[in-house]
């Protein structure tokens, strides 16, 4: 008996594990030159996948295989390809609803014209300070100066 609640104790801290870990991307900031791929916690095997993409919108299916014994997390990758700027937002199935997470990340130009940093910004940040850079060549305000530019973003400025 001992045997069995070992194998018990095992798989459930082993889906625990799958449970808590987070779906995510890589690399982390993707350009519009950069591969994506997804990082997606699993226990056992993915025998399929299936990736279905509709503008910003990307459904992937996976199909469960075979288990290791006893089962072992790991990361396992779907490859999204390199994508065009834009904000991405992810549905993952696996199987019959086993496994439903959601995820949504940003891919930007790479070599823009212009460049915001930081491109992300916590909410409700406090008097964030925002830089704005261009190209010299590249005449942005029309008049060599933009002292009267005001940046609004989600209705701050």
């Amino acid at each position: 008996m001992p045997g069995l609640l070992r194998i018990i104790l095992v798989v459930f801290v082993g889906s625990t594990a799958a449970a808590n870990a987070a779906l995510s991307v890589f690399p982390l900031a993707p350009t519009s030159t950069t591969p994506v791929t997804l990082r997606v916690p699993l226990v056992c095997s993915a025998a399929t996948e299936s990736i279905t993409r509709n503008g910003f919108d990307i459904q992937v299916r996976l199909r469960p295989g075979g288990c290791p014994s006893p089962p072992i997390h790991y990361p396992y990758e779907v490859n999204l390809g390199v994508l065009p700027p834009g904000r991405y937002n992810v549905d993952l199935r696996e199987g019959i609803d086993l496994l439903h997470e959601t995820i949504s990340f940003l891919v930007v130009q790479d070599h823009p014209q212009v460049t915001v940093r930081p491109f992300v910004v916590p909410v409700g940040a406090p008097d964030f300070n925002i830089q704005v850079s261009w190209p010299e060549h590249f005449d942005l305000c029309g008049n060599g100066t933009c002292d009267d530019w005001i940046i609004e973003i989600g209705g701050a400025q």
